[in-house]
């Protein structure tokens, strides 16, 4: 089964990423620059590793217009 079409686990990298978002100065703070570097580069290249895999599924027309 494919990471996307696992619902818990789609749900978890959402919000760890929106927690990361949100809470980068926190983070920052507590655990150091470095853990706050390897975090968000982790979480960006497993974006861009979803983007890239999943890129057949994504289509500029079916994007409702704003």
């Amino acid at each position: 089964m494919r990471l996307i079409e696992r619902g818990w686990l789609r749900r978890t990298f959402l919000a760890l990423v929106l927690f990361v978002t949100l809470a980068g100065d926190a983070i920052r703070f507590t655990f150091g620059w470095w853990t706050f570097g390897v975090l968000a580069g982790l979480l960006a290249a497993a974006s861009i590793w979803l983007l890239v895999a999943h890129r057949d599924r994504w289509r500029l027309a079916s994007l409702p217009y704003p």
